[in-house]
């Protein structure tokens, strides 16, 4: 039985040329429009690769995301492949997309079983399954072990009602079965196959790639125990944190760079959330002489410079925070459970121990001021930080927000596809065009502040990492 993986694209491009990445640089230089085409590997897709083939299974993956493949070249690549079960993990930033290419696998191959999962289908089953009829069976939540006992069911020709964590059509009506139970111990699942996809990943802002080398990223524990009112995370393990052993993933580390790999993001929701453990993998890393880049997120109440300090000799460059917002009403809409103040801390820890420190914001609650966006625009610009990334709020299924909004105003419900933002609705004192205008206007003066330039220039002369960054990329190209 063989299955082909695919992660859909998000929107569809075709490769810059210098040119193009230029006018880029340039469009953000006048008003401050940043285009992040950032790619970074499907980690997700890349678990259920692993998993698969350890079975015995033959597997394919297309990251058509990174590709940004139109539905031609997808659908010829399905032809190529000719898979049994065809598998789809979509977030709501890409399932619409990922939808139209499962509709037109199942139009030219009929015989071929179509699985979706993700968060979008694990929060929307009911939904994907009454209006894609085409989908023989949503995946519901983490599809290591629900993936294998879906495909064991195909193979065996059984029902599928045994099978704990789906939801499918049987006799004209929905069913879910009962929720699976999550993964707690992760060390055992199998560590992404990078070599299922042979795609470059990189960072990118305004056109200009922030990577050093080969690069990839990994995990080291699933879950956040936070609820914060903006993210799904919870919602999709139940509140239920893991944690791999810092030995499982330094043996992870050490394969990536053996296999090239010069450039680490850890994108853990908090890596340094349990500090010791933090420290100890910084300690595995240190003692095995292992020589390479990284990144990693880290919320604001369990920042320090102790641990950051231990985290810089292991080779950390940088460190990103969720610093959402600058006035404590709408931090505590979001119950993010932090302070401003906190905030300022971390970034003055991060600097002290000689880490990049980028923050980012979101704007545009439905009980936000003016006066409170245009207070968070100006700490953000006030924090002296490498970098600054801010958005206007987008409410997706699976968050609280959405169950407070969407659900008990049904027409807000026809976006659960794609989720919306509170202000293009009308629920926000002022307009889409005054946000997005405000918050290009402090990107734009973040970036082009004389004095960040400067110290920004003074500290990349400096810094080993950010010096051979420039020389590859403007200079060796």
């Amino acid at each position: 039985m063989k299955i082909s993986l695919i992660n859909p694209p998000s929107h569809f491009f075709a490769p810059m040329s210098f040119k193009e990445k230029t006018s880029l640089f340039l469009n953000f230089l006048k008003n401050g429009a940043v285009s992040a085409e950032t790619a970074w590997p499907p980690l997700g897709v890349l678990y259920l690769g692993a998993a698969l083939k350890e079975a015995g299974y033959e597997v394919s993956v297309l990251d058509a995301a990174v590709k940004g493949w139109h539905y031609d070249k997808v659908e010829a690549w399905i032809k190529k492949e000719n898979p049994d079960i065809l598998g789809i993990s979509a977030l709501t930033t890409n399932f619409t997309h990922g939808m139209e290419i499962a509709k037109r696998a199942k139009t030219e191959f009929p015989e071929t079983k179509i699985v979706v999962g993700g968060y979008q289908a694990t929060f929307m089953a009911e939904e994907t399954l009454r209006e894609f009829p085409f989908v023989d069976v949503v995946v519901r939540n983490e599809g290591e072990e629900t993936l294998l006992d879906v495909l064991a069911t195909f193979k065996n020709k059984k029902k599928l009602n045994k099978v704990d964590g789906i939801s499918y059509v049987h006799k004209k009506k929905i069913v879910h079965n009962p929720k699976r139970k999550v993964i707690k111990d992760i060390n055992r699942i199998p560590i992404p196959d990078r070599s299922l996809v042979e795609d470059d990943y990189t960072n990118m802002l305004a056109g200009v790639s922030f990577t050093k080398g080969k690069f990839t990223t990994i995990i080291t524990s699933r879950g956040c125990p936070f609820r914060c009112t903006f993210c799904c995370c919870t919602a999709f393990r139940g509140n239920i944190t893991s944690f791999r052993s810092p030995e499982n993933v330094v043996d992870e580390i050490e394969q990536l760079i053996e296999h090239g790999y010069e450039d680490i993001g850890i994108i853990d929701d908090s890596f340094t959330l349990i500090k010791k453990r933090a420290e100890k993998l910084c300690e595995l890393i240190k003692r095995r002489h292992l020589k390479f880049h990284w990144w990693c997120g880290s919320r604001v109440d369990s920042a320090s410079y102790a641990i950051f300090s231990k985290m810089k000799e292991a080779g950390c460059e940088a460190v990103f925070f969720g610093l959402e917002n600058a006035n404590q009403r709408i931090l505590d809409y979001y119950d993010k459970r932090i302070t401003p103040q906190q905030s300022v801390k971390a970034v003055k820890a991060a600097k002290q121990a000689k880490l990049n420190a980028t923050g980012t914001f979101i704007v545009g609650a439905p009980i936000e001021t003016k006066a409170e966006v245009m207070n968070t625009l100006k700490f953000a610009k006030n924090l002296r930080m490498d970098g600054v990334g801010i958005g206007p709020l987008w409410v997706y299924p699976g968050t609280q927000i959405w169950n407070e909004i969407a659900i008990k105003n049904p027409e807000l419900h026809k976006y659960w596809k794609t989720g919306f933002m509170p202000v293009e609705v009308g629920m926000c004192e002022y307009s889409q065009e005054w946000l997005e205008t405000a918050i290009g206007k402090t990107i734009k003066e973040f970036y082009l502040n004389p004095l960040y330039l400067a110290r920004e220039s003074i500290r990349a002369l400096g810094d080993p990492y950010l010096r051979e960054i420039i020389f590859r990329k403007f200079v060796g190209g």
